[in-house]
């Protein structure tokens, strides 16, 4: 045979794994527990708690762990009347469905994965279809020989599903993701409830007792097998992360990925997720009912770093997004944790209650969370709940500024004025912080607000327009004439002047008039023009004759309010001889 060149053979490679990079995005979740390996644990840009919700979708029954791929959300729901479930297509953007099937099948048992465009989904009588992510047209069926009952979520990985079956002992299965051809089967130690965690060199899967095998991925042959010297029904699925592989049965074994030999122990009730150099396992029994205590260990010494018991009904899945672990209880409330620190940094009610992941029950598919594509998706018992970064700014409602403004809309004092803000996310700064004070004078005075939430939205706000104004009014007066005869009648004067204000502009004015012995004469307003001028005339009365020998003295005050209510009066005086 002609061999080809070196740099051909690179070359070919080379193409071989950009194509397959481009055609799988880091950030979709095409298995159960996100990836091949089942590490429940992926990077997602932007997703950091805290988080808000996206969509609701009430189901009205039990949901399957969902997968997320080019923009779309795919879960399998027990169907509510006959048996077997339905595939469901959701628009990721708004929860909407975009097309679903029935699966059928014995049980409501029912898996799937995802790869290239093709969701692939199993239902419990062994019937696996591809369907087109796009339309939900079957691509391909087949009916997986040999055996009658499946419980095991298939495993999708570079053109390769990966199965198992039970009902005559057990069978492992690879199957062409392309044609749906059967590549090859392997006998196990029943074949049920284990999804396989799968590599480029090897294909592991856990049963009871427990029975552990790794396979060939391209032929099926047995690698190892670890076989404690019993067998029994059923199995868990089984988590690969740096070479360790981590078994559940009555007791969890940690097994060197290479020979299959024990070298860890572990609790969890669930399959534990992996990021950095820490595991992250809810302690507790395997059984429905009961709940458990996150824990966070050292992936070298399995030392426990952390705990955390949130509201101590913990009982779901565990997924680990960019360094944060999500977690939920019977209660409906969903956590997030710090992952290195064990803190938590967020809840919120996602339903009435986050289901434990129970993988030997076939009366409903299994759950679990997933992210991807800026989601992160959590099943409750009956509703499928979307969440995505907080990317809504706070909003801001201003109060009622105090002294409250005058009729005018004018003050002449400061004046405070509260606001409050409202944000999902919680409010991290404000800048400055409620209330604001006006302490100088001017009109149409705003100030602004800066507003951050903690997930790092920042709003400004501009106030409200305060006008205040300190100084008094300018005001003169002047009596024509300001000196009169004696005369048996009336004496009539004209009071002019001028009542000016630069700044909120004159309101009103008004004037009285008073003699020397304090008696009060005829008062009333004045007419200022706009030109701040102002003229009016008085009829004093004449004092009679011979009574007063040094004449008779008025004295007129002319008193101008401006707007924001400063008053300043002037004074003029008569005097009649």
């Amino acid at each position: 045979m002609k061999k080809l060149p070196l740099f051909v053979v690179v070359f070919v490679c080379a193409l071989f794994v950009n194509t397959a990079s481009a055609q799988n995005p880091p950030e979709q979740a095409r298995n159960f527990q996100i990836d091949a390996t089942h590490t429940g644990s992926i990077s997602v840009a932007g997703l950091t708690p805290p988080l808000t919700q996206k969509w609701v979708v009430n189901f009205g029954s039990p949901i399957s762990y969902p997968l997320i791929a080019d923009g779309r959300v795919f879960v399998t729901v027990k169907n509510a009347s006959g048996q077997g479930t339905t595939l469901f297509a959701l628009n990721a953007a708004n929860g909407s469905t975009l097309w679903s099937s029935n699966l059928g099948g014995t049980f409501f048992w029912s898996g799937s994965c995802y790869e290239n465009g093709r969701v692939f989904a199993l239902n419990g009588d062994g019937l696996l279809r591809a369907f087109d992510a796009a339309t939900g047209a079957v691509v391909w069926s087949r009916l997986l020989p040999g055996q009658f009952s499946f419980s095991s979520m298939p495993t999708v990985r570079e053109g390769v599903i990966y199965t198992g079956g039970a009902g005559s002992g057990g069978t492992a299965y690879a199957v062409n993701a392309n044609t749906g051809a059967v590549i090859w089967t392997q006998s196990v130690a029943n074949g049920g409830n284990s999804s396989p965690a799968v590599t480029s060199d090897g294909v592991y899967v856990s049963y009871a007792c427990p029975n552990v095998y790794k396979l060939d991925p391209a032929t099926g042959a047995l690698i190892w097998h670890f076989a404690p010297g019993c067998s029994g029904g059923g199995g868990k699925t089984p988590a690969l992360y740096n070479n360790r592989l981590y078994v559940r049965d009555s007791t969890g074994t940690i097994h060197d990925s290479f020979n299959g030999s024990v070298i860890g122990n572990f609790v969890a009730k669930n399959t534990p997720a992996f990021s950095g150099s820490r595991g992250f396992f809810l302690n507790g029994p395997n059984f429905f009912g009961s709940f458990g205590t996150l824990e966070a260990r050292d992936v070298d010494t399995n030392v426990v770093l952390w705990s955390f018991a949130g509201d101590g009904s913990l009982q779901s899945a565990v997924l680990v997004v960019n360094d944060y672990v999500y977690v939920g209880s019977a209660s409906g409330r969903l956590y997030a944790v710090n992952a290195a620190t064990g803190q938590q940094v967020w809840t919120t009610i996602a339903g009435t209650s986050i289901p434990y992941v129970d993988e030997h029950n076939v009366s409903q598919p299994v759950t679990s969370f997933a992210a991807g594509e800026g989601l992160l998706v959590v099943p409750t018992s009956t509703t499928l709940v979307a969440y995505d970064r907080d990317n809504v700014p706070p909003t801001l409602t201003w109060g009622n500024q105090t002294p409250a403004a005058n009729a005018f809309g004018w003050n002449n004092t400061p004046v405070n004025l509260p606001f409050t803000i409202a944000d999902n996310s919680g409010v991290a700064t404000s800048n400055p912080q409620s209330p604001l004070h006006f302490t100088s004078e001017g009109a149409n005075q705003t100030q602004n607000v800066t507003v951050t939430d903690n997930a790092g939205n920042s709003a400004t706000f501009t106030s409200p327009a305060v006008n205040i104004d300190f100084t008094l009014p300018v005001v003169t007066a002047s009596a024509n004439p300001s000196t009169a005869p004696k005369r048996p009648h009336s004496v009539s004067v004209t009071i002019s002047g001028s009542a000016t204000d630069a700044l909120s502009g004159i309101g009103s004015a008004s004037f009285n008039v008073v003699d020397e012995y304090g008696v009060a004469q005829p008062s009333g307003s004045v007419t200022v023009q706009p030109n701040g001028s102002y003229s009016f005339t008085l009829s004093l009365p004449a004092t009679k004759q011979g009574n007063d020998k040094n004449g008779h003295l008025y004295t007129i005050v002319v008193t101008a309010l401006d707007r924001a209510g400063n008053s300043t009066s002037a004074t003029t005086t008569l005097t009649i001889n």
